[in-house]
């Protein structure tokens, strides 16, 4: 019998128990979902030849991605020795930026300080050196 009384207290704590577990999943569900949604994450990243010569970066709303500014220096400089190289570093303080860096290949680029060069200055040049 007092197995019976005893019952309603424990299936109550139980589910009380169960509830706090709930919310605490719950809540690291919609961290990580927060973490992992694509436009949260997404950084804007900018670009130079390794010469200096040309330049161009990320306006990821514009749909200006890593994959275009590739196109872009390989068709604008066909013929030159220079590689494109990375000139924003990554900033790990911001954890909404970690998934861009595990998944986006722009980010596999070699990394260099940027030149300011006149590429800067006018935005883009196609003026890339052989």
């Amino acid at each position: 019998m007092n197995q019976d009384l005893a019952s309603p207290q424990a299936q109550a704590r139980r589910l009380r128990i169960s509830a706090a577990q709930g919310a605490m999943l719950g809540a690291l569900l919609l961290l990580l979902a927060l973490l992992f949604h694509k436009p949260l994450g997404r950084v804007d990243v900018a670009f130079e030849s390794s010469s200096g010569q040309w330049a161009d970066s990320e306006i990821l709303y514009k749909g200006v991605d890593f994959e275009l500014i590739e196109r872009r220096f390989r068709t604008e400089c066909p013929k030159t020795s220079a590689s494109l190289v990375r000139t924003t570093a990554f900033n790990g303080h911001n954890p909404f930026a970690w998934p861009s860096w595990f998944n986006d290949p722009k980010w596999r680029e070699p990394y260099r300080a940027p030149r300011r060069t006149e590429a800067w200055d006018s935005g883009r040049t196609a003026s890339c050196p052989d």
